[in-house]
């Protein structure tokens, strides 16, 4: 992990002064940067008293939920409508409540819609600007000031009345605590009209606060609290949407939040890399495919590009997951999913509770995950999900192994054989493109127009045409390096062809008892591998005296195809070209290297010829189709 080198953590205080012996934090509901603004400010500068934006009748029920946070309370406030709040430990205010319990401080609801409001709509943050994520690189006062730059003036009745009540609160607060410090926690849009209202008098605050409750009263039922009926549940781990971060944000903020030494890399990107790589990992444990390295760099500058067109600072969890589709496959996107969105939840005595987005009113979009799976050709979709063949019991599929008799799987044999041909015509192409010739048109066009060499010469405005050499080059035997860690790549065998259609192979590869996937079934990862052809001709290179003198793997496996190409060229595909020793021991059997570089292939096509499986008998066959994807 990366530490950060971030404002949020640097300085020592940013609350702001509104009045006399108040200082304020105006937040961004939902803000991961915020929480953690919050957080550092009561680790370093703990107030007397706190004020905080959220209504007085829901006081008692907080309360109750505060200590059971970490299993992700949800408040259901029943009047004539049903509203929600989530007690969500990445809400900069709930970190605020949270650390007055843990610090003995005591803390004042101050806010007072309608009791039959919408909470969610007043605590969520709707606005496009600002993205908080730029409390990195800029102080809070210098991003208050960015925003009340933009800010569009609002008219709204109720957040008018809620910016008198909670102004007219804290100036009371004000005036009883005068010896105390005192912090106030608002959203950033009402502090510049709660930062006016306090420099009206406390009788000229109480009429604005009674005109303003006459006029809502019209559009809303009651003010009186007595009527709620408040219950609390937990939320439960199929509706982690819902939250304003992901649940691997709160989970990880749940375990470091009072580690101030783990703060420096509690950072939104450092984050989403976690859970790429984590992803990453487990997709290729369950797939056995390779997702190659540089994938995760254009993932994040597709993610950043997309995120600056909506013009976000970073990529909204929606962004990640498409990403996750387009750049893999949606297997890797359904695990990049349950990474990200998983809530890890304590013991709670509250009951669970189930909700949706639309059942809170707020946007959403389906994201389907067409994953692969068996497919039966006798039998409807609906009976496909009942019908993925799982162990009974741990380990079932282990006890069942048996390491002799070992063949490969066939439709994998077929899929290799036919590219190892595609990189035989591959090879091919390459040396007659350099043994081709170019030249200035005269009188014959030879083989074609060399438009490369045109376009570079189109200031001499002459029309190049190039000659192809006869070349006598003729690509047998292929060698792919994957990697060199022979650790890891461990078992190293040789397999003979069953037909004529059918080359021998040597490879090294991991252990076919690391992944068991079914009775009988192992996946394997390839580190490199020799196809060789016509088959019924390899030795057991491994330990064969014959190659006593090349001690590497990949070298046997290139010294090998050398000594068995009945052609005059072999292939080979890795990531650096081979060493002068095998070039000049090629050339001493009359053979020429082609070296393609692995990074110009198809990766997508390279993982899935790295992965194969291993069956403990020819009888395994017949239904190894239901545990392959």
């Amino acid at each position: 992990m990366i530490a950060i080198n971030s404002k949020i953590l640097n300085l020592v205080d940013q609350s702001l002064n509104i009045y006399e012996n108040i200082k304020v934090i105006p937040i961004v509901h939902g803000s991961l940067e915020f929480t953690l603004l919050v957080k550092k400010h009561f680790f370093d500068n703990p107030p007397d008293l706190v004020a905080i934006e959220i209504p007085y009748y829901l006081e008692e029920s907080i309360n109750r939920s505060i200590p059971f946070i970490g299993s992700y309370p949800l408040l259901q406030i029943e009047t004539d409508i049903k509203s929600y709040l989530v007690i969500e430990p990445l809400e900069p205010l709930i970190e605020a409540i949270r650390n007055c319990y843990e610090m003995d401080i005591p803390v004042h609801y101050i806010d007072n819609p309608p009791i039959n409001t919408n909470l969610i709509n007043l605590y969520r943050h709707f606005d496009e600007f600002p993205d908080t994520y730029s409390l990195h690189y800029i102080s809070l006062n210098e991003l208050v000031q960015y925003y009340k730059k933009y800010k569009k003036k609002r008219e709204n009745p109720l957040d008018l009345y809620r910016e008198v009540y909670m102004a007219y609160e804290l100036k009371r607060l004000s005036e009883e605590n005068k010896d105390k410090n005192i912090l106030f926690l608002c959203g950033i849009n009402h502090l510049f009209n709660i930062e006016n209202y306090l420099n009206i008098s406390m009788n000229k605050l109480e009429q604005l606060k009674d005109s303003f409750e006459i006029q809502l009263k019209r559009n809303y039922a009651s003010f009186d609290s007595q009527n709620l009926n408040i219950q609390i549940f937990t939320l439960s781990e199929n509706s982690p949407e819902i939250l304003t971060q992901p649940g691997y944000y709160n989970n990880l903020w749940n375990k470091f939040r009072n580690e101030p030494k783990s703060w420096q890399y509690f950072d939104r990107i450092q984050l989403q890399r976690n859970v790429y790589r984590l992803a990453k990992n487990e997709y290729e444990v369950q797939s056995g495919e390779i997702v190659p390295p540089q994938k995760e760099k254009y993932f994040f500058q597709f993610t950043r590009n997309l995120s600056i067109l909506y013009k976000k600072l970073l990529p909204i969890p929606l962004f990640l997951i498409h990403a996750a589709k387009g750049f893999v496959n949606d297997n890797f996107a359904k695990i990049f999913y349950e990474k990200l969105m998983n809530i890890e939840k304590e013991s709670s005595p509250f009951p669970e509770l189930t909700l949706s987005l639309e059942q809170l009113g707020l946007d959403s979009e389906i994201v389907r995950f067409r994953t692969k799976l068996y497919k039966p050709h006798s039998q409807m979709i609906r009976d496909i999900k009942s019908k993925i063949h799982k162990e009974q019991y741990p380990g079932q599929w282990r006890e069942l192994w048996d390491n002799y008799g070992m063949c490969s799987y066939p439709p994998e044999d077929i899929i290799l054989e036919e590219y190892g041909n595609y990189l035989r015509k591959k090879a091919l192409s390459l040396v007659k493109s350099l043994e081709s010739k170019s030249f200035p048109f005269s009188s014959s066009l030879y083989d074609g127009i060399d438009y490369r060499e045109t376009i570079r010469n189109y200031y001499k405005n002459t029309i190049y045409v190039k000659e192809f050499q006869k070349s006598n080059w003729d690509a047998g035997n292929i060698v792919i390096i994957f990697s060199t860690d022979e650790e890891k790549y461990f078992w190293k065998s040789v397999w003979w062809g069953e037909h004529d259609q059918e080359g021998d192979m040597a490879f090294y590869a991991t252990s076919p008892e690391e992944q068991i996937v079914g009775p009988g079934i192992a996946r394997c990862i390839y580190g490199g591998f020799l196809l060789s052809y016509p088959p019924g001709r390899l030795s057991f290179i491994w330990d064969n005296y014959e190659f006593r003198n090349f001690r590497t793997a990949k070298e046997k496996l290139l010294a090998a195809a050398i000594l068995y190409n009945v052609k005059n060229s072999v292939v080979y595909v890795a990531e650096k070209p081979p060493s002068q020793k095998m070039n000049y021991f090629a050339s001493r059997f009359g053979q020429k290297i082609i070296f393609i570089p692995i990074s110009t292939l198809n990766q997508r096509k390279l993982s899935r010829i790295r992965r194969f499986h291993v069956l403990d008998g020819h009888n395994r066959r017949e239904d190894a189709d239901k545990y392959i994807w």
